[in-house]
């Protein structure tokens, strides 16, 4: 072992000299104490910081808490608490970390005499008003109109602007390079934005995703006033659309909208339905936006009188509700919590404000202090993967709907967690550990996005499980046949091969588990290779390198390379939901009505034409209501609740009477699954074929230190309460596909609707 001298010239009577040598001694003397400190002691440390981030993260509401970079927080933070080497200082490093940012934090160690708690009340409590943390799942800044989160009675800077209103049609022939005139009477404390112009500009879904970045006029209106605006179209433009954008948390109310265009200098009216008001709109119509000829809005739009005397006089109203929903935690002002490290909390979760700040406001200095420290933050390893986990492990815990049904003992993560993190000695190997931590909740909307992944290619194959062998059902490289089988991969049994990548890939269903491993084991490096070995359909063995080098991959699924739309014998129908949009399927659609069985196809994810066909087989009103968009206030999962939510269909006026069957799979996932919980609960159709992926509800987003996380945030049950995650819808009929059955080019699944179709024609 080596041993560095310190030698240091000292000038005689020098006091700049013998500072100097008691600075650098105090530093050695700190950096050997932080070296001796014992490694169970750091993760100790960063359990306690971890636990404490998301308590004051999600649920302290003080206005310094809004002004923290929470990434960069959470590496900092991590780097200091890992050098307390006794629980002692470990509190002195929490306050000194949290007290900038929650003035009103007491930490204590355990058995210790109950310190005073600061005076969070004002001397005037009557001229204040409380505010607290409502969260409907969670907003994580992922753009989302629907998750949300909000301080009542404060600023909420974290909010979306969103779409209000809107309308959408073409554009008429003769109006290129002549004046359109959008004009509407509005009336609102806050500012709204209009944009207006051609749909080219305003795809659909970036609105939804960031109305913030659209460009558009600003108007005030504090009383009823009118909003104008111009726009010329170009011979390229097909439609137009425009829309109202709330930019503050006030009531909006809206009436007499026209839009007008110049011929032979002389403006005429394009109709605009009920542009006045003047009838009773249908409300709560459904969103996004976006439908031709209809004006849509927000669910919550009221139907009210514009002037109170004048009975005949109409105009919407677009309410702001300052509250997410009722519940409030006044019982528990305060969490009382216990962090580990025998460290105990006591940490209000509601406090008093004015207009302009919460009580009481902490030290401004040492708050500009720690914004400016936390400013030079660098992500070094491993501490971009810590502060990665600490805010990854707190969104799982406090936001995620399906602790219960994944039985996922998630605060017993936590130390392990962390400890594999510290230990890893690269970011590809803390990737690694990172999926399989994140893995461990079976969430199989659950993806990582990592800075530091390599670029992914593809092997120019795409393989399936089935019987237990591993099939190749298609290849882009001629010397792979299909059909064939793969024994060995990198000489291990490709059985063994994937229990090595199972770990990595979170799924609730043994089913949708196999499908994302086939996918994931196609994925790797760019130019890197890989040794197979096959059995081809005469027994031979072959060895071969297959190297990643393919920017997508061959096909996701196995019916993607069927046909959209197929007539079968019998006056059979078959439509294949993924490839057959929903403008294909209504021009398809009076040969399905004359049809007299149809099949449709959901293994795999649907078009927006399964919604359409759902409509078309209802009998009666929906009005089940699966969605569950889980109501917290407290941390931990604390007494949540749900607001539950269904999709209110109506039967459609032109109705499918004939036999229908639904062909699924492990496969479906999301929306599709959704299709045939409606399918399942109403009678609507037979299903043939799997059990579903058990994986269903909107999928949420966090930026970490180290990429980005996707998680489901929404709850679904089946519309009688039973548990769906992890079990799937079950088919009426189960279908297994086999070896024998695919090499012979049979797809059993379909061959089935076709034989089950049959039989109920020929009885009918």
């Amino acid at each position: 072992m080596f041993k560095t001298r310190l030698i240091i010239p000292i000038r005689r009577n020098s006091k700049e000299s013998m500072l100097l040598v008691f600075l650098l001694l105090l530093l050695l003397f700190f950096q050997t104490c932080t070296n001796d400190i014992p490694e169970n002691k750091k993760i100790e440390n960063i359990h306690a910081f971890t636990k404490l981030y998301g308590y004051v993260r999600w649920f302290h509401p003080s206005d310094e808490a809004q002004e923290i970079d929470w990434k960069k927080f959470a590496v900092y933070g991590v780097q200091q608490v890992e050098k307390a080497p006794d629980d002692e200082a470990l509190r002195d490093s929490l306050l000194k970390l949290f007290r900038p940012i929650a003035p009103t934090l007491i930490i204590s160690l355990e058995g210790e005499r109950t310190v005073k708690f600061p005076n969070y009340k004002p001397d005037n409590p009557e001229k204040f008003k409380k505010t607290y943390w409502q969260h409907l799942g969670v907003d994580l800044g992922g753009k989302s109109d629907f998750f949300k989160s909000r301080r009542i009675n404060r600023p909420n800077h974290n909010e979306n602007q969103q779409v209000e209103l809107s309308y959408m049609g073409e554009v008429k022939e003769g109006w290129a390079g002549k004046k359109i005139r959008l004009s509407f009477e509005a009336k609102s404390a806050g500012k709204i934005k209009v944009f207006f112009g051609p749909t080219s500009n305003y795809i659909f879904k970036k609105i939804a995703a960031n109305p913030t970045g659209i460009q558009g006029e600003i108007f005030e209106c504090n009383k009823w006033g009118q909003c104008q605006m111009d726009w010329v179209p170009s011979k390229s433009d097909n439609g137009f659309i425009f829309g109202i954008i709330r930019m503050d948390s006030k009531t909006l109310y809206i009436d007499n909208i026209k839009l007008d265009y110049l011929v032979n200098d002389q403006w005429k009216t394009y109709a605009i339905e009920n542009g006045t008001f003047k009838f009773k709109p249908e409300l709560n119509r459904e969103w996004p936006i976006g439908v031709p000829k209809k004006l849509h809005y927000k669910k919550n739009a009221e139907w009210v009188k514009k002037y109170s005397d004048n009975n005949h006089d109409y105009c919407l109203k677009l309410p702001y509700s300052e509250k997410l929903f009722q519940e409030i935690p006044h019982d528990k002002p305060s969490l009382l919590k216990s962090i580990g490290s025998n460290l105990n909390i006591r940490l209000p979760i509601m406090l008093y404000a004015t207009e302009d700040y919460t009580y009481p406001i902490g030290d401004t200095s040492e708050l500009i202090k720690l914004k400016e420290t936390i400013e030079k933050v660098e992500y070094a390893h491993p501490y971009n993967w810590l502060g990665a986990y600490v805010n990854a492990w707190n969104v799982i815990e406090h936001f995620f709907p399906y602790h219960d049904e994944g039985k996922l003992q998630w605060k017993k993560e936590l130390e392990p967690g962390i400890t594999a993190l510290y230990n890893t000695k690269s970011n590809q190997l803390a990737l690694k550990v990172f999926r399989k931590l994140m893995s461990k909740t079976k969430d199989g909307h659950l993806t990582i996005q990592s800075l530091y992944e390599d670029k992914t290619c593809y092997l120019p194959l795409r393989w399936q499980w089935i019987n237990e062998q591993l099939l190749i059902i298609g290849s882009r490289d001629n010397e792979i046949p299909r059909g064939s089988i793969v024994k060995k991969i990198e000489d291990q049994q490709a059985k063994a091969y994937f229990n090595k990548v199972s770990p990595l890939v979170p799924a609730p269903t043994k089913g949708y588990h196999f499908y994302r491993m086939e996918k994931y084991a196609l994925k790797g490096a760019c130019h890197d290779s890989i040794k197979l070995s096959i059995n081809v359909h005469k027994g031979k063995t072959r060895k071969l390198y297959l190297h990643f080098n393919h920017s997508t991959p061959l096909f996701r699924n196995p019916n993607d390379t069927l046909r959209r739309f197929r007539l079968f014998e019998n006056g059979i129908v078959y439509c294949n939901l993924e490839r057959l949009g929903h403008d294909s399927y209504i021009n398809h659609l009076d040969q399905i009505k004359n049809s007299k069985a149809v099949i449709f196809d959901l293994r795999n994810y649907p078009s927006k034409a399964a919604l359409t066909i759902i409509t078309q087989l209802l009998k009666h009103k929906d009005t089940i209501k699966p969605y569950q968009l889980p109501k917290v206030i407290l941390p931990d999962r604390e007494n949540m609740d749900y607001k539950n939510a269904g999709w209110n269909l109506e039967p459609a006026k032109k109705r499918i009477t004939q036999p229908v069957v639904f062909l699924t799979n492990s496969m479906a996932i999301s929306y599709a699954v959704s299709i045939l919980l409606w399918v399942k609960h109403y009678g609507l159709g037979t299903i043939i074929g799997q059990p579903t992926a058990g994986t269903n509800g909107n999928v949420n987003s966090i930026w970490l230190p180290i990429g980005k996380l996707r998680f489901t945030g929404l709850k679904v049950e089946f519309p009688d309460g039973t548990q769906h995650f992890a079990r799937g819808v079950l088919p009426d009929i189960e279908v297994k596909q086999t070896v024998e059955a695919f090499r012979e080019g049979r797809d059993l699944q379909l061959e089935k609707a076709v034989e089950y179709l049959n039989e109920q024609i020929n009885t009918n």
